[in-house]
């Protein structure tokens, strides 16, 4: 035992933490090792390719030799003395060599290339109905390309049967929206079952909703025109102004507005045209109040702020703003200089950066020279910056970028009137560097040699314009900043995507709740074809959003390290198989799973499930029944790799959109409120017809049914339910407190098997309505008052449609006696007291700081 270490000397928190020493040392050591491979096969890949380059050039330099003796043969030959004077004539007569040159180019011009012939293609080897289908499928123009001048002699047919019996071998894209390599990479199925990759494309992968395009060409592909809003904050003289917004109208993109903010006393002088809006500060203001109502008033997507006198390239904003349709992208730098259009643009990690390129990049860069992403910045960062002045720009950038990525594009530029000097700097100066310095060091990790580097550079810009007695050491203490430490904050949530579910809607609230707390977050959603612009708009923006397409490519634990992350929380069951895909996986940072239940709705093989419980670091269940894949032989679960915590949301003040009187409901009529998935387990068809025979068997006092939420069958629904007296269809609503304020009882009819602790319900609790909702999962304990009330009624989960939908008849009856709705109302306010998000996200930090700060 390490230390003397003996687990009889350890009471349980003690024990614990050993544990989880013990798992923190594995996961370095994994990393260690995981890291090791990529070097040897980073050293076997340049080996692959520098090996055949050698051999060629090992070949030209014999082929040299050869040329070198026959050359000698030739110049030492009678020949060649006896046509010396022929030679002499031929320099010495320029019009000659033309006259002889012209010659020759004309006839190069009469003698026509002959196109090459192309590989012989059997056609009767391919299948006729795939041959017919890829016939009509293929892009004609685009294959032929591929193969040179020879295949503009194919037909459709022809080069669907090249593709068929060659193409595809040698990975040609028969369209421009396929790439056959990148489909048989993502698609083990089809690589498998030997299927023609286009073929299959084309009869079922478009159907299915496949990726066929890699990540970088399925971005260029998207429709993204976002709003920017262009700043221009203080106004340094008119003649200044006009050139700044001349420059912005130049630009060759149209979606910008124009904004000039500035204090009151300047703007008041300024003459404002139509397309400008002018903002004004209170006297006085500072700069960093100005970029604060730049912020504020802005209402782009994208933000550039313009500070300098600098002239953008037409193209700036368009060549920039492009890249902005990667939703991990915080921000887009162009050259400090003229853009050069050959240029392919650079895309790093911000935790990439920073560890490495930082160290070379300008000490004092001009924000004007990018575009970022606009989100609201926490007030502690501008707290920070407020006494800062010369360092302020890179911390507020390195902020803003958080656990995102930026892009550097040199296609497009600004250029200065005059060229930059470096001026002499004032001791806070340097002193503001070693607090940017530390301050990423502390954030991101800054290796030793960067930070010496960083260093080197302000003493020699110290030393070039110093010219007191002072010496570096006294406004630039080094030792201080490589005292620091890294503290891993970087949390990286694995997700399923944007979509209405509980296990999509969680992590949400969870993010946005870390992100108040001081957490880099960041999402890498499993499937980003079929997001909800309206759950999207949940996720607070400056969270950057990373697809699993594009980790895949590059391999899932590469690219987490890629990104810095520090610790994997994931939220859903397919999304853990990517990353442990066979027993040679190494979990190289913290796995944590949070079981929202979806591990009871899929089968998984006994091998993927013994990964799994040898490699997640830790297990976060919400009810019992979700350790099921966990248990042993005898019902034990493993007892250091589990921990139970409670689901919770941010309780929403906002009133439901609509009123009683918009929805045509009397005042004293009762309304049954529910908010789920529109599919066939959560129970909309059973509620529906429970409130059409309610209202036909007692029609003294009418019972409505609001159904909120989208899903597979909502548009059925909408044409079969909507049909019915009473029944309200109402489509995706984010008010859901507000929905539950307005309605005199929720309603959870849900047989789905993966139900665990439904957030709906704890929206209904926590503004005290009382709930009828199915015996599932941790229900019953969630309607259960610490002093044993009930906050509404039960339905059976093993029951038929008929016994179902007679549950809910018989307790809406029981839901609409005035006494006993009291006494539910008054229980669930008791419990909804309990769900809280800060109560979540205080437990969730608690064990996130198990592993981020253990030592091993």
């Amino acid at each position: 035992m390490k230390d003397g270490f003996s687990p009889d000397r350890l009471d349980a928190g003690q024990l614990l933490h050993e544990v989880d020493r013990k798992k923190m040392e594995g996961i370095r050591r994994a990393r260690e090792l995981f890291e090791a491979r990529q070097r040897v096969e980073g050293l076997e890949k340049a080996n692959a390719i520098l090996e055949p380059s050698c051999a060629e050039l090992s070949a030209r330099v014999d082929e040299l030799e050869v040329f070198r003796r026959r050359y000698e043969e030739i110049v030492n030959s009678t020949t060649w003395r006896l046509t010396r004077p022929v030679r002499w004539a031929l320099e010495r007569f320029a019009s000659i060599r033309r006259r002889a040159k012209r010659l020759g180019a004309r006839a190069s011009v009469a003698v026509e290339t002959p196109i090459p012939a192309g590989p012989a293609i059997d056609v009767v080897a391919c299948d006729p109905k795939v041959l017919e289908d890829i016939a009509q499928g293929i892009d004609l123009d685009h294959y032929q390309k591929q193969l040179g001048p020879w295949g503009a002699t194919l037909d459709h047919r022809m080069a669907a049967a090249h593709y068929l019996t060659l193409g595809r071998a040698e990975y040609l894209d028969p369209h421009p929206d396929f790439a056959t390599r990148h489909y048989l990479f993502l698609h083990e199925d089809v690589r498998r079952a030997g299927i023609d990759p286009f073929w299959h494309w084309l009869v079922y992968g478009c159907k299915e909703g496949r990726v066929a395009l890699p990540h970088v060409r399925r971005v260029a592909q998207r429709e993204y025109k976002p709003f920017v809003s262009a700043v221009i904050v203080g106004i340094v003289d008119p003649e200044t102004l006009e050139r700044q917004i001349g420059s912005i109208r130049n630009q060759t993109y149209r979606k910008i507005e124009i904004l000039v903010v500035d204090m009151e006393e300047n703007v008041g002088t300024f003459h404002r045209d139509d397309d400008v809006r002018v903002v004004s500060c209170l006297k006085g203001s500072d700069d960093l109040s100005l970029w604060q109502a730049a912020f504020r008033e802005a209402q782009g997507d994208v933000i550039w702020l313009r500070e300098h006198d600098v002239q953008p390239e037409a193209n700036f904003v368009e060549r920039l703003v492009r890249h902005f349709a990667d939703a991990s992208v915080q921000m887009a730098f162009g050259s400090s200089s003229a853009g050069e259009s050959d240029v392919v643009p650079v895309i790093w990690s911000a935790g990439e950066w920073f560890t490495t390129s930082f160290a070379e990049a300008d000490l004092a860069p001009e924000i004007d020279g990018c575009l970022m992403r606009r989100h609201q910045v926490d007030h502690k960062v501008w707290q920070t910056i407020a006494s800062r002045h010369t360092g302020k720009t890179w911390f507020f950038l390195a902020e803003l970028m958080a656990g995102g990525q930026l892009v550097l594009d040199a296609s497009t530029g600004i250029s200065c009137d005059e060229a930059r000097s470096t001026p002499t700097q004032p001791p806070e100066f340097y002193k503001e560097y070693q607090f940017l310095i530390a301050h990423l060091r502390r954030k991101w990790g800054i290796p030793e040699t960067a930070v010496r580097r960083l260093a080197e550079r302000l003493r020699e810009m110290f030393e070039s314009t110093s010219t007191g007695s002072t010496v570096f050491e006294d406004v630039f203490d080094l030792d201080a900043i490589l005292r620091v430490q890294h503290e891993p904050r970087h949390i990286v949530f694995n997700v399923l995507g944007f979509m209405l579910g509980g296990g999509e809607l969680f992590p949400i609230a969870l993010a946005n709740g870390l992100l108040r707390q001081g957490y880099m977050v960041s999402f890498l959603v499993l499937d980003d074809t079929r997001t909800d612009p309206d759950v999207l708009a949940l996720l607070d923006r400056a969270i950057p959003i990373y697809s699993m397409f594009e980790a895949k490519e590059v391999g899932v634990w590469r690219f987490v390290l890629e990104i810095h992350a520090d610790l994997i929380h994931s939220h859903i069951c397919l999304s853990d198989l990517p990353f442990f895909p066979d027993d040679k996986t190494l979990t190289v940072v913290p796995y944590i799973v949070t079981l929202h239940g979806s591990y009871e709705c899929v089968t998984l093989g006994e091998d993927m499930l013994a990964r799994l419980r040898r490699d997640v670091t830790l297990w976060v269940y919400l009810a019992e029944k979700n350790l099921a894949h966990l248990r042993g032989p005898d019902g034990s679960v493993p007892c250091g790799d589990i921990v139970h915590i409670p689901n919770g949301m941010t309780l929403d003040p906002r009133p439901f959109p609509l009123t009683r009187e918009q929805l045509g409901i009397g005042p004293e009529d009762f309304i049954v409120a529910v908010a789920s998935r529109a599919i066939p387990e959560k129970g909309w068809v059973q509620a529906a017809q429970a409130i059409e025979r309610l209202n036909k068997e007692d029609p003294s006092r009418p019972v409505h049914l609001l159904l909120c939420g989208t899903g597979d069958c909502y548009e059925q629904y909408r044409e079969e339910l909507g049909r019915l007296p009473n029944v309200r269809l109402l489509g995706y609503q984010d008010c859901i407190n507000g929905l539950y304020r307005m309605a005199d009882c929720m309603l959870l009819p849900t047989r789905f098997p993966g139900e665990s602790f439904p957030l709906t319900l704890i929206q209904a609790l926590q503004v005290g309505t009382p709930a009828i909702a199915t015996d599932v999962g941790m229900v019953r304990s969630m309607m259960t008052a610490d002093d044993g009330g009930l906050a509404g009624e039960f339905l059976p989960l093993d029951a038929d449609d008929a016994t179902f939908e007679n549950a809910i008849i018989a307790a809406i009856r029981e839901m609409m006696d005035d006494a006993k709705w009291t006494e539910f109302a008054q229980h669930a306010r008791a419990c909804g007291q309990r769900y809280g998000m800060d109560r979540v996200v205080a437990a969730y930090n608690r064990v996130y700081r198990r592993f981020l700060d253990v030592e091993a």
